[in-house]
């Protein structure tokens, strides 16, 4: 079995036990001993047995939260995917009350997964469930595991996969250059915080790790509040689409 067949099962088994059947105690299990798991809105847990602890609790909250990925890449010994948060509508009109977020899981080896890392903005979150309620929605409405979002996060990607080599430039220059000079003309861009490309375009950054594969790039940054960046990149090496993923609250340490 090869590293990627390998984590790609891990993955299938950590999507059964959470997402497809809210089996938080063994989804739990999943993790390593010593797993960190990072929530940028909701604090860090320590090991299998924080993290049980935090999930059990805060997903007894809304028992019928489900949910679904968009995508997901890996490279190395990391996953990371674009997954929905759904809650059920209370008046069954075909109405969407559900969120995304970014994660990202490192692999530690034999089916266990050493941490996870998780982005979004908590205002986007809040509304959401804010609005649910206000339609009438309870911990007892029945859950819906068929929900789909209704239109995707992200456009498609571009007709054409550039070279890695040729992503990997473009990852490194996401880090070290001005955003605009990278952008491709009538390319997309779209911010969790509501603010502007030119806001951040040449702030300084530090990367913390990337995420590559075809013609998608995922990279962990640190600037004035740490972030994450979602590009697609086109056979050119340009940028056609840029998401930036932050909770515009969070403080560095």
């Amino acid at each position: 079995m090869t590293q990627r067949t390998e984590i790609e099962s891990a993955f299938e088994e950590f999507l059964d036990r959470g997402a497809r059947s809210s089996r938080w105690v063994d989804w739990a299990a999943l993790f390593a001993d010593d797993a960190v798991y990072l929530e940028h809105c909701l604090g860090t847990r320590h090991g299998r047995d924080e993290i049980e602890a935090w999930i059990t609790a805060e997903m007894a909250r809304l028992p019928n939260m489900t949910f679904s990925t968009e995508w997901y890449i890996v490279d190395g010994d990391r996953v990371a995917f674009w997954v929905w948060n759904h809650l059920p509508d209370p008046n069954d009109e075909g109405v969407g009350y559900g969120f995304p977020n970014l994660s990202v899981l490192t692999y530690a080896g034999n089916g266990q997964w050493a941490g996870e890392e998780d982005f979004h903005h908590p205002k986007s979150a809040g509304a959401i469930v804010a609005a649910w309620l206000d339609a009438g929605g309870t911990p007892t409405t029945p859950a819906d595991r068929d929900i789909a979002p209704l239109r995707p996060s992200h456009p498609a990607l571009p007709i054409g996969v550039p070279d890695h080599g040729v992503l990997e430039a473009v990852a490194d220059a996401l880090v070290s250059e001005n955003w605009l000079d990278l952008i491709a003309w009538g390319a997309d861009y779209h911010d969790h915080g509501r603010r502007p490309i030119q806001r951040w375009a040449d702030v300084p950054r530090a990367e913390n790790y990337r995420v590559l594969e075809g013609s998608r790039i995922v990279l962990s940054v640190q600037h004035e509040v740490p972030a994450a960046l979602v590009a697609h990149v086109n056979e050119s090496g340009r940028v056609t689409y840029l998401d930036h993923i932050y909770n515009p609250y969070e403080q560095p340490t």
